[in-house]
């Protein structure tokens, strides 16, 4: 892997994304390790949902910003994969776990923040302005 110090502000704005998503991720898998009798009475659902999800975000977090940092083949098309696996997972965490009268306020932030982000990602991997500055590596035959 080579590493590219040059990076454009767009490629580190998405990294930044994914590691607050990566964060976020770690910080659910922790809190329901130490509470998981808490969220076992409190939820419909239980606990192993909050954790693999928390894993979900965590995982898919961190192998975007890999690949993205170190200009890994298909990174552009596995991050946005990773990405919409995220969003995908928050929308069915607030359409079925949020059923109180926050979550029907917050559901035009949710909206505009789910756009906001799609669109970010893909004007940053997928327009050509963007990735003259991250160039992409191809898989060689080794000749």
């Amino acid at each position: 892997m080579e590493h590219t110090s040059n990076h454009s502000v767009g490629i580190k704005l998405l990294c930044f994304i994914f590691i607050l998503f990566s964060l976020a991720g770690l910080s659910r898998v922790l809190q329901t390790v130490q509470e998981w009798s808490f969220f076992s009475g409190l939820l419909p659902i239980s606990p192993v949902y909050l954790l693999l999800s928390g894993l979900i975000w965590l995982v898919s977090g961190l192998v975007s910003v890999i690949l993205l940092w170190f200009n890994i083949i298909y990174a552009r098309v596995i991050s946005f994969i990773n990405l919409v696996i995220i969003l995908l997972v928050y929308w069915l965490e607030h359409t079925l776990l949020m059923v109180n009268e926050l979550s029907s306020i917050n559901i035009r932030f949710s909206i505009l923040a789910t756009v906001a982000l799609l669109i970010l990602c893909i004007i940053i991997l997928f327009f050509p302005a963007f990735q003259n500055r991250f160039h992409f590596r191809r898989i060689s035959n080794g000749k």
